[in-house]
């Protein structure tokens, strides 16, 4: 059984992946988010001036994070869709 291709030919491989080796995945995920950062790159600094702009309502003696960083945060936390914030940022 060395080339199972050779006894089907019309059985697919196993494999959920379209890629043939290990390597070439992440180069194409490297190759496809590249241009996605540098758009978000490019409006980071306007959201941020933004999101300067909305009033914090919590008392000031307390706060550790300012609102901004903390909206960044769960913007991101949500386009990298982390199930929650304890999971650190890997990608």
């Amino acid at each position: 059984m060395a080339n199972p291709e050779k006894l089907a030919p019309n059985t697919f491989p196993n494999r959920k992946s379209e890629f043939t080796s290990s390597d070439e995945e992440p180069r194409a995920r490297q190759v496809d988010t590249e241009p996605w950062f540098k758009t978000v790159m490019a409006w980071l600094p306007r959201w941020i001036e933004r999101f300067h702009e909305i009033p914090d309502p919590r008392d000031p003696k307390l706060i550790t994070h300012q609102l901004c960083v903390l909206v960044v945060y769960g913007i991101f936390l949500f386009l990298f869709q982390c199930a929650c914030a304890a999971q650190p940022i890997e990608r």
